[in-house]
C-alpha cells in the first residue's frame, strides 16, 4: 500500500512565516511586502510584527494570502542590552482569519512593544490583555502557549541561536507546533546557529512533533527570500492553509525542492527536481544517503524495513517515540527539510 507523506493533491504555495513591517520595526508598509512577495513567487505572508496582533484582509485577492500573526518577546529580567540578554521569540498564527480574543500581553503603555499601537490602528480593549509582567521563566512561557493553543493559535519557536538559548531551554515547552531551522535575518547577520537541523531533531527526539521552519523575519531588503515553507494545499482558503499548516503538509527549504515524497513496502520514495542530495535521518544511527547521478534528476529510494524492524522491537534500547526525516540537499548547500514520520502515527 502506498502511503503519502506529503499529499497528492492540491498545489505546493511558498510562504514566509516570520515577517516585520512599518507596523513594528520593519522597512515596508504591509502592501509593499504584498508587492514584494508576489513579485518573488510567494501566494502567502504571516504579518508577524513585534507585539501587535493585527489582521490585514485588505490584502488579500485571488492570488495572496496574509496570515493574522504576531510575535512575542520573552525577555530575561533586568537592562535590556541586544547583545547580551537572552530571549524568547514566539510567534502566534491564529487559525482563523479574524479572531475575536488575543491572549495579548501588553502590561502598560510603557513596555517597548506597545509604542506600535498608534500607527498600526490596533486597539488594545479589542483583545484579552493581560495586565501581568511577562514571565521569563519556562513555566510563565508554558502558560502562554496554553493560552494560545487553547484560543486557537500555532505556536513557534523562533530563532533560538539568536535568542542565545540551549535546547534545554525549549525544548520542555508542550504545544510548540513549528522551530525555525532557518532564519534570514538572523543567519545573514552573522548567528550561523539560526541555519541548523539541530532544533528540530532535539525536538523530536524527545518525543514531541513539532515541524521545520524555514523564514525570513525580514525587516528590510537584506533579509528577504532566504528561507521559505512549501504548503501543500488544495486552496489558497484560509481554513485550506492553516489546516494543511496544522498538520504538517509542508515542508521547509532554503533552496530545493520536494515534489514528492511517499512510502510503499517499507520503501521511502522521493522525487527532487534540484537536488542532489538526499539524507533520511532517524532517531537512532540508521541514515541512508543518496546521492543523483550527475546531471540528473534526484529519485531517491530508502529501504527501511530494518530500521522498521529494529524500531518495534522492545527488546532494544532507542529514543522515545521512533522516528524518520528526509534532508535534500542542492549543489550551493542550501536544503529542504520535511517534518518527522513516526512509526506510531503510521500504519506502517
Amino acid at each position: 500500500m502506498r502511503l503519502y507523506l506529503l499529499p497528492p493533491d492540491g498545489a505546493f504555495r511558498r510562504a514566509n512565516l516570520h515577517c516585520h513591517t512599518t507596523v513594528s520595526d520593519g522597512t515596508f508598509t504591509p502592501p509593499e511586502i504584498k508587492s514584494r512577495y508576489k513579485a518573488a513567487g510567494y501566494e502567502i505572508v504571516a504579518f508577524s510584527d513585534h507585539e501587535v496582533p493585527l489582521p490585514h484582509t485588505d490584502l488579500k485577492d485571488e492570488a495572496f494570502l496574509p496570515i493574522t500573526s504576531y510575535e512575542i518577546a520573552f525577555n530575561k529580567p533586568g537592562l535590556y542590552d541586544n547583545h547580551w540578554t537572552p530571549t524568547h521569540h514566539l510567534n502566534l498564527f491564529s487559525k482563523e482569519e479574524c479572531p475575536k480574543r488575543f491572549p495579548y500581553i501588553c502590561p502598560d503603555k510603557n513596555w517597548w512593544g506597545c509604542k506600535f499601537f498608534e500607527p498600526s490602528g490596533f486597539v488594545p480593549s479589542d483583545f484579552e490583555i493581560d495586565s501581568r509582567t511577562p514571565d521569563y521563566s519556562l513555566e510563565g512561557i508554558q502558560k502562554l502557549i496554553d493560552r494560545a493553543n487553547a484560543r486557537g493559535f500555532l505556536v513557534s519557536y523562533n530563532h533560538p541561536g539568536w535568542s542565545l538559548q540551549n535546547p534545554e531551554n525549549y525544548v520542555p515547552l508542550d504545544g510548540v507546533w513549528g522551530v525555525e531551522c532557518y532564519n534570514t535575518g538572523c543567519h545573514r547577520g552573522g548567528y550561523v546557529l539560526d541555519n541548523s537541523e539541530l532544533p528540530l531533531y532535539n525536538y523530536l527526539r524527545a518525543g514531541k512533533d513539532v515541524f521545520p521552519l524555514a523564514q525570513d523575519d525580514n525587516h528590510g531588503p537584506g533579509s528577504e527570500f532566504g528561507g521559505w515553507t512549501m504548503i501543500k494545499s488544495p486552496t489558497l482558503e484560509y481554513s485550506d492553509v492553516m489546516g494543511a499548516l496544522e498538520r504538517g503538509e509542508f515542508y521547509a527549504s532554503t533552496g530545493p525542492s520536494i515534489d514528492h515524497l511517499w512510502i510503499e513496502n517499507g520503501t521511502v520514495h522521493l522525487e527532487s527536481p534540484d537536488g542532489v542530495l538526499a539524507f533520511l535521518t532517524t532517531e537512532s544511527r540508521f541514515q541512508r544517503r543518496f546521492a543523483a547521478p550527475a546531471g540528473e534528476r534526484l529519485v531517491a529510494r530508502f529501504d527501511i524495513k530494518e530500521w522498521l524492524q529494529g524500531a518495534r522491537d522492545p527488546a532494544r534500547p532507542h529514543s522515545e517515540r521512533p522516528f524518520f526525516r528526509i534532508s535534500v540537499y542542492d549543489g550551493q548547500g542550501r536544503w529542504a527539510l520535511t517534518r518527522g514520520f513516526r512509526t506510531d502515527q503510521l500504519p506502517l
